[in-house]
């Protein structure tokens, strides 16, 4: 089972995240500042999805990814962003600095599930390669 990590500051997309990823068979972990997010993700070396809003009260969700990607944890960290089309976050922008996927708000759970799927594989490849390698 995967665990993922959501950083999203509105309570009802929260939860409504939360209870259809659950349903979909996934450990999920909330947060809903990107600070709360961080701190989580050095508590918790289980970790291996994050879902983070883009615009969060206390950072935007392209700067957890920095944080996230110059840590350079041991171990992968798939990222996707959600994002309004409305925001100044150029989606391509967001790919250079380390976001793997990102979907638009508000998020259809059909395309989230697929996007999950296609994480999960890359994430099993990435460590099935990183096994061969040692």
């Amino acid at each position: 089972m995967m665990k993922i990590l959501i950083a999203e500051p509105d309570a009802v997309s929260r939860c409504s995240l939360e209870i259809n990823l659950k349903k979909g068979g996934y450990e999920i972990i909330t947060a809903d500042s990107g600070m709360e997010a961080w701190k989580t993700l050095l508590e918790d070396n289980k970790i291996r999805l994050v879902i983070a809003d883009g615009e969060m009260q206390d950072m935007k969700g392209l700067d957890l990814c920095k944080m996230i990607r110059t840590f350079k944890f041991p171990w992968d960290i798939y990222i996707i962003l959600i994002i309004n089309a409305s925001e100044e976050e150029d989606p391509i922008e967001s790919l250079r600095y380390g976001v793997d996927d990102y979907l638009n708000k508000p998020v259809n759970l059909t395309e989230l599930f697929f996007r999950l799927h296609t994480a999960q594989r890359i994430l099993y490849l990435s460590q099935k390669l990183k096994e061969k390698e040692s």
